[in-house]
């Protein structure tokens, strides 16, 4: 493996070896946790992201590594600091103009900045620092019926928008929230559905202007419709509820539309049917209090 490095690393503008290198680290990433221990051990990360620099028009070279960058950052914070350490944020971002209408590399490189953005405090800032908010916006909107960088591009959104007040302000600025409100109607599966309503959650969060903003524009609404078309999913309940809470919180207006839509006899119903779900308990608990005062 460390061979391949050393051999990838010493033809950077070869389009054709950094393709192929990027292709054999998907394959050894998709195949098992060891094989994804041996890419980041070896130095492929590093390898694949100088690759990315140096061919920055190879819209398959974009492709593979974002497809590879995701797999190795899914869960890994050593690989997600490696990634980071090596301007990852600013090369996956840059990927996604390489090609704006090929829907495999924007679906890629949105799950890639999702993993590098779910567990880390600076890399948020790095991917809003270079666009990423508004790229990840124009993705959604540009590809609004295929669920998988619906579900990938608001789940990094979220991510983006949580306790930034800027994030959340550009996503308001770009109509996130009137996206996010738009996909619970078009997309039934219940992981769009969820992230759906982890976007306006993180948005609404300690920010009162967004609070009023969602609400009049149809969003508690929305997030009550989406509970109830998915009251199996334990994620959807919990991230609706957690959605409304943000929403409720010192705000009337969504105080009177939860009472007049019964959402607390709809958290109750959630919770008794999803008794094993601490997230689905702690929220809907939090907003049956809100609303009862």
């Amino acid at each position: 493996m460390a061979l391949r490095v050393r051999a990838h690393r010493a033809k950077p503008r070869c389009r054709r070896v950094q393709e192929e290198f990027s292709e054999l680290m998907r394959l050894l990433a998709n195949h098992s946790q060891e094989g994804r221990d041996k890419v980041i051990a070896a130095g492929g990360i590093e390898a694949m992201l100088d690759g990315m620099n140096a061919n920055r028009k190879s819209d398959e070279l974009a492709y593979r590594s974002c497809a590879t960058l995701a797999i190795l950052a899914k869960g890994n914070r050593a690989a997600v600091a490696r990634i980071a350490k090596h301007n990852g944020a600013k090369h996956i971002v840059r990927a996604m103009l390489v090609s704006r209408d090929r829907a495999d590399l924007q679906e890629c490189a949105l799950e890639a900045l999702r993993a590098i953005s779910a567990d880390d405090e600076d890399v948020p800032g790095e991917i809003s620092a270079n666009g990423g908010v508004q790229f990840v916006c124009q993705a959604l909107m540009d590809f609004k019926h295929i669920e998988a960088i619906q579900e990938h591009g608001l789940a990094a959104l979220a991510n983006l928008a949580w306790d930034s007040a800027d994030n959340q302000l550009q996503i308001g600025e770009l109509e996130g929230c009137e996206h996010a409100i738009e996909v619970l109607s078009l997309h039934k599966e219940p992981k769009v559905q969820a992230f759906g309503c982890a976007l306006l959650q993180s948005v609404a969060c300690n920010n009162p202007e967004m609070r009023t903003r969602i609400g009049e524009i149809g969003g508690v609404e929305a997030i009550v419709q989406a509970m109830q078309a998915n009251p199996k999913a334990a994620n959807v309940l919990a991230f609706g509820a957690s959605a409304l809470q943000s929403l409720a919180t010192s705000n009337q207006d969504n105080v009177r539309r939860c009472h007049k839509l019964k959402v607390v006899d709809l958290v109750a119903d959630a919770m008794e049917a999803h008794p094993f779900s601490v997230k689905l308990r702690e929220f809907g608990e939090m907003l049956t209090n809100t609303i009862e005062g």
